[in-house]
């Protein structure tokens, strides 16, 4: 029988925990899994390219399209021909898409109090154990 507080255990209850914390916040956002992400880095570098998001996130660029794609849509961001390249577009938040930039935000920062509420630490050793409450 496996034990419940070996490490690979807890660290697989946590990002279970994460997952659908987060998953839930988003929820009520309306955002995929991605497309936080995506804001959050156009957020911090406006007028990024499609390809450096899609290094930044780790996706292919045709997954980062439909992000994008999406994201457009609902005039969360915006596209505009880079006037150094007419090649590339860049792009850049709307300011429906700061608003939105700033509740995911919120949910990240509101994941970080549940996860921390809900994990203390139990000396063991020199080390420290994290165990679910």
């Amino acid at each position: 029988m496996k034990d419940h507080n070996s490490f690979s255990s807890i660290i697989h209850q946590i990002a279970k925990l994460e997952e659908n914390l987060i998953n839930q916040q988003l929820h009520e956002l309306n955002l995929n899994s991605d497309q936080p992400y995506a804001l959050r880095y156009i957020g911090d570098l406006p007028g990024t390219n499609q390809r450096t998001i899609a290094s930044a996130l780790g996706r292919s660029a045709a997954s980062v399209s439909n992000v994008l794609k999406g994201l457009e849509a609902r005039k969360l961001i915006e596209k505009h021909l880079n006037p150094d390249n007419d090649r590339e577009k860049q792009i850049a938040l709307t300011s429906l898409g700061l608003k939105t930039v700033k509740n995911v935000v919120r949910a990240f920062d509101v994941l970080d109090e549940k996860v921390d509420g809900a994990l203390h630490g139990v000396a063991w050793g020199s080390e420290t154990l994290l165990v679910f409450e």
